[in-house]
Parts: structure tokens; C-alpha cells; sequence
């Protein structure tokens, strides 16, 4: 069974970085990343609800949402190269 996930673009690009290590600040003053940190915050919990089960959505943090990401061939860990 395939399961589709509605992701952006900056969704994927939110994803990438975080695996990459950047923090919400660096990833908010990248050229191609039009949001503030509260934004990305906001963001980061709505990916939450949206790539974990209703019961697995509480005390999800970056490395758990990205892991998520990568098991569910979102992101792949072997091209991850961050934006200029």
C-alpha cells in the first residue's frame, strides 16, 4: 500500500536542513526559506501531525521528525545538500 503525504516544497526544504543540522534560525534567514523562526515552528508541528500517528504526536522533536521523514522516502539522507 502506498500512503501519500502532502509536502511542499518548503516543507522539503524545512526537512532537509533540519537533517543537515541547522537550526530554525539559520534555515529562516535562507534566501529560499520566506519564513521566521515562530513560522517554522509552526510548521514543524503541523509536519508532526501530519507524519506521525494521532497517539506518536506528543514530545516529537527535529531528530524524530526528520528520521520520520527519511523512513517515509520524504527526504533522502544520501542527497542532502542544503540550499545557497
Amino acid at each position: 500500500a502506498s500512503i501519500e503525504y502532502e509536502i511542499d516544497e518548503y516543507d522539503e526544504r524545512f526537512l532537509r536542513h533540519l537533517a543537515l543540522g541547522y537550526t530554525k534560525d539559520m534555515i529562516s534567514e535562507l534566501r529560499t526559506m520566506p519564513f521566521s523562526s515562530k513560522s517554522l515552528e509552526k510548521r514543524q508541528a503541523d509536519l508532526v501531525s501530519r507524519l506521525f500517528p494521532e497517539g506518536e504526536q506528543r514530545g516529537v522533536n527535529v531528530t524524530r521528525l526528520v528520521v520520520r521523514a527519511i523512513e517515509l522516502h520524504i527526504i533522502d539522507p544520501s542527497n542532502l545538500e542544503p540550499d545557497e
